[in-house]
């Protein structure tokens, strides 16, 4: 999905003032067509859609231990 505003509002105006056809916009700016269809459809971007943050299940043993060591400490054991 793009979230360049720019892009998006510059290829909605063409499109829907039939300055340019659906089909042409999308070799024009080189995009898909289902793309072409969600710039059609909403004013905007959508924004970012992850609910929450991911989880880290590899690392979450040892987090503790990366935040309180100093960075001079892990160089040394490296």
């Amino acid at each position: 999905m793009y979230a360049a505003l720019e892009m998006w509002t510059e290829v909605r105006r063409r499109v829907l003032t039939g300055e340019l056809s659906k089909r042409t916009a999308c070799r024009e700016y080189g995009i898909n067509w289902r793309t072409l269809v969600k710039m059609l459809s909403h004013v905007e971007p959508p924004g970012d859609r992850r609910k929450a943050r991911r989880e880290k299940p590899v690392l979450r043993q040892h987090l503790a231990w990366i935040y309180v060591t100093p960075p001079q400490m892990v160089t040394q054991l490296l």
